[in-house]
C-alpha cells in the first residue's frame, strides 16, 4: 500500500495535526510493514502557477485542442505532481487550524493535482465529471482551537469536511 501524507501546516515540527498524523502513520506501519509513506509538504513543493496559461492548458485538454509550448510546459509540471497524487492508495491529510478554511497552499495543490485526463474525465453527453480515483481512502487529522460549541454547520467544521467528508477527526 502506498500512502501519501499531505502535510498542510506551515508550522512544520510545531504542528499538532502533523504530529498526530505522524503518530497515526507510525502505528499503521507497525501493523502493515509492507506499506510505504510519501510525505508531501504543500509549503515546500514547487507548485506551478494556476494562472491564465494553466487554465488555457486545462481547457485545451478538455476541448481536445492543441496547447501552446508554454501551456504544454505548465501542464507537464502539473501532470508530474498529479501522478504522484494519483499513485496513492491512501491519503492522509494533516490540516492546521486556519481561519475557518484550508490553507491557500493546500487549495493551490488541490487545484494543480485535479486534472482532466489524469484523475477525472468529463463528457459533453453527461456533463458530469467522472472521478477515476475510486478505491483510495482518505484519513484526516485537523487541529482546532475550539470544538465544544461547534454545531454541524459551523465554518470550522465545514472546512475539514471539505477535505475528508464527515469522517474527519477533529482535535480540539
Amino acid at each position: 500500500m502506498r500512502i501519501l501524507h499531505i502535510a498542510a501546516s506551515p508550522g512544520k515540527d510545531a504542528s499538532l495535526s502533523g504530529a498526530t498524523a505522524c503518530a497515526l502513520l507510525a502505528a499503521y506501519l507497525g501493523h502493515h510493514p509492507d506499506a510505504s509513506v510519501d510525505t508531501l509538504d504543500v509549503w515546500d513543493i514547487d507548485l506551478p502557477a494556476f494562472d491564465a496559461t494553466m487554465i488555457a492548458a486545462k481547457f485545451a485538454v478538455l476541448r481536445a485542442q492543441n496547447a501552446t509550448p508554454e501551456q504544454q510546459a505548465q501542464w507537464a509540471r502539473a501532470v508530474a505532481i498529479s501522478q504522484r497524487f494519483n499513485s496513492a492508495d491512501l491519503y492522509v491529510f494533516s490540516l492546521p487550524m486556519w481561519n475557518f478554511g484550508v490553507p491557500y497552499r493546500l487549495k493551490h495543490f488541490i487545484d494543480v493535482v485535479t486534472l482532466p485526463g489524469q484523475n477525472w474525465a468529463w463528457s459533453r453527453q453527461t456533463a458530469i465529471p467522472r472521478c477515476w480515483i475510486t478505491s483510495a481512502r482518505c484519513w484526516c487529522t485537523a487541529a482546532l482551537a475550539i470544538t465544544r460549541w461547534m454545531h454541524p454547520g459551523c465554518p470550522m467544521r465545514l472546512s475539514r469536511n471539505h477535505i475528508c467528508g464527515n469522517g474527519c477527526a477533529l482535535w480540539g
